[in-house]
C-alpha cells in the first residue's frame, strides 16, 4: 500500500478503536465492535500500538550509554518517521491522529525523546480519544526513566477513559513504574472504573441486566472518594441507565458534562435517557445539543433502540443525517 493509504487506514482504525474502547453509548458499541473485528486485529495491537510481538525495543535509561544499533529495516523506518515528523512541523498539521501515529512509531523505534513531543501534540489536538496517546506518553516517560511523569500520564489516561486493565498490569513499558507504590493505587482505580469487567463472555454493551446494579454501586463508592471525577459520573450514568433508572442516569450524565467529560457522548446519552422516559421534546433538545457539540448522530441514531420512541417524529430523520464523518 502507499504511505498515504497506510496512514488513512491507521487513522480510521484508531478512530474505531477509540469509539469502542471508551464506552460511549450502546449504539456505538454495536457498530464499532463489528468494525474492530475486521480492522483492529490486522493493524493495531489491542487498540493502541502496532508493534509486532517479536520486536524488541532498546531504550537508554542511562544517557551515558551509546545509541543502540538499529537494524537496516529499523533505520529505514526511523528515517521515514523523521521525514514525516518534519513535514508535520513544517505544515503546521492540526490533526491529532497524525501526531499520535508518528509519536507511536517513534516510541516503537525507541526514539523516546522524539516521541514525547509528538504524543504531547496529539493530546493537545485530540478533543476526544486522547486516552491512548496519554497511555503511550506514560510508557514513553517510564522508558525514559521519569517515574513521576510516567505515573502522572498513566493517571490522566485512566481518568480519560483508558480501559485496558490487563495491559496496564503487564505492559513491560511500565516496568519502572511498578516499583512505585503509586502504581498499585492507579491499577486499583483503573479496575474500579472499568465497565468491561461487568460483561459476560460474548455479551454486548447496552443490555439491561442486573450486573449494572452492581456496577452502579461500585461507581458510587468511587465517587465518595473522588466526587469530581468525570469518568466515574459518566460510567455511573451508563450503569444506571441500563439498570432501568434513567432519571438518575440523567443526573449522573449532567454531572459528567459539567466536569467536561466527553461532552458529545454525555449529551447523547442524556437524550437516550429522556427517550426511554418518553419525554420526546427533551430528548430532541439534547440530540440537538449533541450535534452542536460535534457528536455523530448519523452513526448511532438509526440503530439505537434507546431512541425507538422518537422514530415516528419527522425530526428524527433530519437529525439522524447529521455528522456522518464526526466522532465525539
Amino acid at each position: 500500500m502507499t504511505k498515504r493509504l497506510v496512514r488513512s487506514v491507521y487513522a480510521l482504525t484508531l478512530a474505531v478503536s477509540i469509539a469502542a474502547c471508551d464506552l460511549p453509548t450502546s449504539a456505538e458499541r454495536r457498530g464499532a465492535i463489528e468494525w474492530i473485528d475486521a480492522a483492529v486485529h490486522l493493524l493495531l495491537d489491542d487498540g493502541i500500538r502496532a508493534r509486532p510481538p517479536h520486536q524488541e525495543r532498546h531504550v537508554r535509561l542511562d544517557r551515558s550509554e551509546p545509541e543502540p544499533k538499529l537494524s537496516d529495516e529499523s533505520e529505514e523506518k526511523l528515517l521515514l518517521a523523521r521525514r514525516e515528523l518534519d513535514e508535520l512541523r513544517r505544515s503546521g498539521n492540526r490533526d491529532g491522529s497524525d501526531w499520535f501515529s508518528i509519536g507511536t512509531r517513534l516510541l516503537d523505534l525507541g526514539v523516546v525523546d522524539e516521541a514525547i513531543p509528538a504524543l504531547e501534540n496529539s493530546i493537545e489536538l485530540l478533543a476526544h480519544g486522547s486516552e491512548a496517546a496519554k497511555y503511550n506518553l506514560a510508557c514513553a516517560y517510564s522508558l525514559r526513566g521519569d517515574v513521576d511523569k510516567g505515573l502522572l500520564w498513566l493517571e490522566r489516561a485512566i481518568d480519560a477513559g483508558y480501559d485496558k486493565i490487563e495491559r496496564i498490569e503487564n505492559d513491560s513499558d511500565l516496568d519502572l513504574l511498578r516499583s512505585d507504590d503509586r502504581f498499585a493505587a492507579l491499577a486499583r482505580a483503573a479496575e474500579a472504573l472499568s465497565i468491561r469487567r461487568f460483561l459476560a463472555e460474548g455479551e454486548r454493551f447496552g443490555q439491561f441486566d442486573e450486573q449494572w446494579l452492581e456496577a452502579a454501586e461500585i461507581y458510587r463508592d468511587f465517587l465518595l472518594a473522588k466526587p469530581d471525577h468525570g469518568r466515574a459520573w459518566f460510567n455511573l450514568g451508563y450503569a444506571l441507565h441500563y439498570s432501568g433508572r434513567s432519571s438518575d442516569a440523567i443526573t449522573a450524565f449532567e454531572k459528567a458534562l459539567a466536569l467536561g467529560y466527553r461532552p458529545g457522548a454525555s449529551m447523547y446519552n442524556i437524550a437516550c435517557a429522556y427517550a426511554r422516559l418518553s419525554d420526546t421534546e427533551r430528548a430532541f433538545e439534547w440530540l440537538e445539543h449533541a450535534a452542536d457539540a460535534g457528536f455523530s448522530l448519523a452513526r448511532f441514531m438509526p440503530t439505537d433502540p434507546d431512541l425507538q420512541s422518537l422514530r415516528s417524529d419527522p425530526r428524527f430523520e433530519t437529525l439522524a443525517q447529521i455528522g456522518a464523518t464526526a466522532w465525539a
